[in-house]
């Protein structure tokens, strides 16, 4: 619960975020696909961000001994 609410919260610093990277909005509005260094970046970012989150939460639930709660 608490990694999904942090996730929700958060979604909007990174879209604030996302637009201060310098060139990477006009990257991503052209119609051929252009990888460059900070949306590659940006992409190993969330790819990294989403396998933390999941290890976290499987480690941390992992440690509960109480299973129904």
């Amino acid at each position: 619960m608490t990694t999904m609410a942090a996730c929700n919260v958060s979604y909007s610093l990174v879209w604030i975020f996302l637009a201060c990277v310098p060139g990477l909005l006009k990257d991503l509005g052209s119609p051929v696909a252009i990888w460059r260094a900070p949306l590659v970046s940006v992409i190993a970012g969330e790819i990294t961000t989403i396998v933390l989150v999941f290890v976290l939460t499987f480690y941390f639930q992992s440690r509960k001994t109480d299973f129904v709660c």
